[in-house]
């Protein structure tokens, strides 16, 4: 978030959720068929993420 290009990223990814919804089905394949490193982060007190989905990432994440 320090340019200001990623803010504007981020203000469309936010803006056009409907969107963003549409390619999850893709992203969720690539994740199980690639299983790139990941690092997951959440906390109880997160406004963002609800705990349900940052665990649903464990599924295709499981590693």
């Amino acid at each position: 978030m320090n340019t200001p290009r990623r803010r504007e990223n981020v203000v469309s990814l936010l803006e056009d959720q409907a969107t963003t919804l549409g390619w999850f089905p893709r992203q969720q394949a690539y994740l199980r068929e690639h299983r790139p490193p990941t690092q997951i982060i959440w906390g109880p007190h997160d406004g963002y993420m609800p705990e349900a989905s940052g665990r649903a990432y464990l599924r295709d994440l499981p590693d």
